[in-house]
């Protein structure tokens, strides 16, 4: 939206502009990654890597990690974490280095 609105973005934020996509101009940048935290029923993680893999710890930072390829299973209905255990790793270090602390979320991530 700051680009859009032609503000400056303020310089503690991982963001990457839209615009491209949403005006059709140019090619669109990509994040390494996303990461995302949800706090429904307890502490849960995901984070998707290359488009292809997605990571989810749910309730619990200490829960095992579940990866699911969603090239091969968009439905993710198989965890494939221990047929592909260096994907598994990759993306529980995602989950502890992008996680921030806030004090009104508590999360001790694990790794």
């Amino acid at each position: 939206f700051a680009d859009l609105a032609g503000a400056p973005l303020p310089p503690d934020r991982d963001s990457i502009s839209l615009v491209p996509t949403l005006l059709g101009r140019g090619t669109q940048p990509q994040h390494e990654f996303l990461y995302w935290e949800f706090y429904e029923s307890g502490v849960s993680q995901a984070v998707l890597l290359e488009g292809r893999w997605k990571g989810i710890r749910l309730k619990s930072p200490d829960a095992p990690l579940q990866l699911f390829d969603l090239a091969a299973d968009p439905a993710e209905t198989k965890d494939v974490a221990a047929a592909h255990a260096d994907v598994a790793q990759r993306i529980a270090a995602i989950m502890h280095d992008a996680h921030a602390p806030n004090e009104h979320w508590r999360l001790n991530a694990a790794r």
